[in-house]
C-alpha cells in the first residue's frame, strides 16, 4: 500500500450529533428533563457565586489579619515608647531636681534662671509623656478597630463556609440527577480557600 491509511477505531460523535440523538432517544419527556438539567445548572450557577463570595471573605479576613497584626506592633511600639519616655522624664526630673538642689546650695545670682531651667525641663518630660500617652491612646484605639475588622472577617468566613457547604450539596444532587440521566457527573467538592 502506498501512503492510504485505513483507521478502523470508531468514530465519536459530535457534540451536535450526540445532541440530536438524545433529542430523538428522548421521546415525549426529553423537554421537561432538558428543563429540570436546565435549573440544576442555573442552581450550580448561583452556587458558584456564592463561592466566590466566599473567596472575598477569605480575602477580607486575610485583610483584617493583616491590619489586627499592624494594630499591635504599633500599640507595642507606642506601649515600648511610653515605657521609655516614663523612665526618660523620671531621670530628667530626677536630675532637674539635683541640679536645683546643688544651685541653691551654691547661692549663686543666678539661682532663679536655673530653677526656670529645671522646671523647663521638668515641663518638656511632661509634655513627652503626654505624646507617649495620646501615642498609646491612638494605638489602642487602632487595635479596636482592628479587632473589629477581625470579627467582620470572621463572620465572612463562616459564611463563606455555609456558601461551599451548600454549594457542595447542590453539586452532589445535581450529580446524582446526572447519574440517572447518564450524563457526566461534575466534581462535589472544592478547594478551601487559604
Amino acid at each position: 500500500m502506498s501512503g492510504v491509511s485505513i483507521d478502523t477505531a470508531p468514530t465519536v460523535p459530535s457534540e451536535t450529533e450526540q445532541l440530536i440523538k438524545a433529542a430523538f432517544d428522548g421521546g415525549a419527556d426529553f423537554a421537561t428533563r432538558m428543563n429540570a438539567l436546565s435549573a440544576a445548572k442555573a442552581q450550580a450557577a448561583a452556587a458558584l457565586a456564592d463561592l466566590n463570595l466566599g473567596k472575598s471573605a477569605a480575602a477580607a479576613l486575610a485583610d483584617a489579619q493583616a491590619e489586627h497584626d499592624a494594630g499591635q506592633v504599633d500599640r507595642d511600639a507606642a506601649a515600648a515608647a511610653l515605657e521609655t519616655a516614663k523612665q526618660s522624664a523620671a531621670d530628667t526630673v530626677a536630675k532637674a531636681n539635683a541640679d536645683a538642689t546643688d544651685m541653691v546650695t551654691k547661692a549663686t545670682v543666678s539661682a532663679d534662671a536655673l530653677i526656670a531651667e529645671a522646671k523647663q525641663i521638668h515641663s518638656d518630660a511632661q509634655n513627652t509623656k503626654t505624646a507617649a500617652d495620646a501615642a498609646l491612646t491612638a494605638a489602642n484605639a487602632k487595635q479596636k478597630e482592628a479587632d473589629t475588622a477581625f470579627e467582620v472577617a470572621n463572620r465572612l468566613a463562616e459564611q463563606h463556609e455555609t456558601a461551599r457547604a451548600t454549594y457542595e450539596g447542590k453539586i452532589e444532587r445535581l450529580n446524582a440527577f446526572m447519574q440517572t440521566e447518564s450524563i457526566v457527573a461534575i466534581p462535589a467538592t472544592i478547594a478551601r480557600a487559604s
